[in-house]
């Protein structure tokens, strides 16, 4: 197989290749509000499952898949990307991130909704005692800073990756 690069504006060459759905898309139409509901309701389910399982998969084999943590500028290209495919195709990956967003949020980081519930745990573990107030902000804090450190890292990889 003889492969010949095509000049692009930029300089660099391009051989045609290009990452597609690797599946047939399916668009049902509802036959009316209760349906769609449920149609909405079903496919939201379906996409939970996948997030949750991709992030079960990033916690328990961390070192195999931590090249494919993504911030927000990823997010935001990705984004860019499926709003030139269709409107279908976008409305999946904007449901995608706010399913993400509310996973990501009940994990009990400290700083998260999913710390605060911790803490009201371990509140309720001391018989209603709540922790001292420096400790519950050292907790806080320590979670702000982790997160800080966690976005500013992948603010630079991706900065990084885009740029390259």
């Amino acid at each position: 197989v003889t492969v010949r690069p095509e000049a692009a504006g930029d300089g660099v060459g391009r051989i045609g290749i290009q990452l597609l759905a690797n599946a047939d898309k399916e668009v049902v139409k509802a036959s009316g509000l209760l349906d769609g509901a449920g149609m909405a309701s079903r496919e939201t389910a379906k996409l939970t499952k996948l997030v949750l399982n991709g992030f079960g998969k990033l916690l328990f084999n961390f070192q195999q898949n931590v090249d494919k943590l993504s911030g927000p500028i990823a997010i935001i290209a990705n984004g860019a990307q499926y709003s030139r495919n269709n409107l279908y195709d976008l409305l999946q990956f904007m449901v995608i991130v706010n399913i993400n967003l509310a996973v990501i949020n009940t994990v009990p980081l400290p700083g998260l909704d999913g710390g605060y519930l911790a803490l009201l745990l371990a509140e309720t573990v001391r018989g209603g005692k709540r922790l001292p107030e420096n400790v519950e902000s050292a907790i806080n804090q320590s979670g702000f800073f982790l997160l800080f450190v966690l976005g500013i890292t992948l603010l630079v990889k991706d900065s990084a990756k885009l740029l390259s």
